[in-house]
C-alpha cells in the first residue's frame, strides 16, 4: 500500500517549483514551526532564593528597616532567549527563496516563548535595508508588502560586498 502526504511533497520541494497552493502550506507550516532554541546566560543577575548574597541589595533594605538586615536578598545568573538577526538576500535571483524567508523571520517575530528573543531582519540587493520594523505588523501578507515598500531595490540586482560591508560598519 503507497501512502502519500503534502508535507513530505512540500518538504521535499524546491520553493520555485511550487504551486500557489503548496506555497500557502508551506507558509503555514513556517508558523508551526518550533525550532530548539537554547536560552543564553544573562549579564544581569535576576532575584533568587538561592545563590550569592546581594551584599548591596541586602543592606539598602536594611536601612529601610532602620538599620538591621533582616533577610538577605540573594540573586543568581539569569538566562534568556537569544535574539536573532538574520540577513536575506532580495535580488532577483532569489526573489522565490527570500519571500519564504521573510514569512519565516515574519513567523519568529510572531512567535513568544517560542525561543527566540528580538528578531531584527534586513534585506541587501543592491543597498542594506532594516525590515524589522516592517516585520512586526500582525498580519504576514501586509508586513511582506510593508517590508517590499522598505527594501526599493527587492527582485533587483545584488551587491553582496557593499551591503555587508554596510552591515558590518552600523
Amino acid at each position: 500500500r503507497l501512502a502519500w502526504s503534502a508535507t513530505e511533497v512540500i518538504r521535499a520541494k524546491d520553493f520555485e517549483q511550487m504551486s500557489a497552493a503548496e506555497m500557502r502550506a508551506a507558509e503555514a507550516a513556517l508558523r508551526s514551526l518550533v525550532l530548539p532554541v537554547p536560552p543564553i546566560r544573562a549579564r544581569r543577575r535576576r532575584p533568587a532564593s538561592r545563590g550569592a548574597v546581594d551584599l548591596r541589595a541586602t543592606l539598602r533594605a536594611g536601612l529601610r528597616r532602620g538599620g538591621e538586615p533582616v533577610q538577605l536578598i540573594r540573586r543568581a545568573q539569569g538566562v534568556r532567549p537569544p535574539d536573532l538577526v538574520a540577513l536575506c538576500d532580495i535580488s532577483g535571483s532569489m526573489s522565490v527563496y527570500s519571500r519564504v524567508l521573510m514569512h519565516f523571520l515574519h513567523a519568529l517575530t510572531w512567535a513568544p516563548g517560542r525561543g527566540w528573543g528580538k528578531v531584527h531582519a534586513f534585506t541587501f540587493g543592491t543597498r542594506l535595508t532594516n525590515v524589522t520594523r516592517a516585520l512586526s505588523l500582525r498580519d504576514a501578507d501586509a508586513a511582506l508588502a510593508a517590508a517590499g515598500r522598505a527594501a526599493s531595490d527587492w527582485e533587483g540586482g545584488t551587491d553582496i560586498g557593499a551591503a555587508l560591508a554596510a552591515f558590518n560598519a552600523r
